[in-house]
């Protein structure tokens, strides 16, 4: 599956949250260790696609210029990459809104969360373009 398009940067279209205090949320054990578990399984299947990626643009490539743009593309991944997956908590709503609405995450993986949480990244994944 080419998510291509899913790993570039996207922006959100709404500036009203359904009442949760985001950035002062507090997360419990049983959350964080959801959360965690979330995070590394959506990193780890992001990682494998664009590995998968770069294997069928490495074997098409026929010519020097095709290797550094090889480069380029993996050097840009990285950073979006780096950009997207930020593990601090007063984060983690935003990231898991984002990765639920690129498809890196289904609502499965982070059930455990309190409803709250759930609710605001389902409403901040369903106001993403």
């Amino acid at each position: 599956m080419d998510r291509q398009a899913d790993l570039q940067p996207i922006s959100f279209k709404s500036d009203r949250l359904p009442g949760l205090p985001i950035m002062d949320t507090i997360w419990s054990t049983t959350e964080k260790k959801v959360a965690k578990r979330a995070f590394d399984e959506a990193l780890v299947r992001e990682c494998a696609a664009l590995i998968e990626r770069a294997k069928v643009l490495a074997e098409k490539a026929e010519q020097p210029d095709d290797i550094w743009a090889l480069n380029d593309y993996l050097t840009e991944q990285r950073d979006l990459i780096y950009q997207k997956y930020d593990d601090h908590y007063s984060q983690l709503i935003f990231v898991f809104a984002q990765l639920l609405y690129q498809k890196w995450i289904g609502e499965q993986d982070i059930e455990g969360l309190s409803e709250e949480k759930l609710q605001a990244i389902r409403f901040m994944a369903g106001g993403l373009q």
